[in-house]
């Protein structure tokens, strides 16, 4: 199983996320679009890993658990790349979710598991290989500034179903109200 942790997306947050990625998708001259049910924001990318290794994880979650929060989606950026350039749509500054991912990626490597080594740079891609036209002005591009709670965190498995790029939840772990605030 190929397994990340992340936040999900819903109601106006993924409303302002579809219409900038839709917005790009009319604009570029080719790359891959990321489909409105897979997107989220990556706290801890996992790999292969076992079926059995499920309940570990859900417990490693449970332990990085931080009490519940807001985060306000900011500017679209993007990574170049050689072959197309990955477009995203980051966060403003959130303590909470850069302890709840240092906590999280803490937790996941005290029981064994290897985590992505990268510095965490909150952010919810919007596009692979995307390539834009040589006068693209970034400012054609919906601002993106709405608030999403964060209440959970899901294991998520990423799988090709029907040859498509599916994200299937395996474990959802609710971040606990009484839980103390650690930013």
């Amino acid at each position: 199983m190929r397994l990340f942790v992340a936040v999900r997306f819903g109601g106006d947050a993924l409303d302002e996320l579809c219409r900038t990625r839709d917005a790009l998708a009319r604009i570029k001259l080719r790359g891959r679009m990321t489909a409105r049910e897979n997107l989220h924001l990556t706290l801890a990318f996992l790999g292969e890993q076992p079926e059995r290794a499920v309940p570990q994880l859900r417990q490693a979650m449970e332990r990085a658990a931080i009490a519940p929060f807001a985060l306000t989606l900011a500017a679209p950026g993007r990574f170049r790349q050689e072959r197309g350039d990955v477009w995203w749509v980051g966060t403003q500054p959130s303590l909470p979710l850069e302890a709840l991912a240092r906590r999280l990626r803490r937790e996941l490597a005290r029981v064994g598991f290897s985590v992505d080594e990268k510095p965490f740079r909150a952010h919810v891609t919007l596009g692979r290989g995307v390539v834009l036209p040589e006068d693209f002005q970034r400012e054609a591009l919906p601002a993106c500034s709405a608030r999403q709670a964060v209440a959970e965190i899901a294991l998520l498995q990423s799988a090709r179903v029907g040859g498509a790029l599916t994200y299937t939840p395996v474990a959802v772990v609710p971040l606990p109200p009484d839980s103390p605030d650690t930013p």
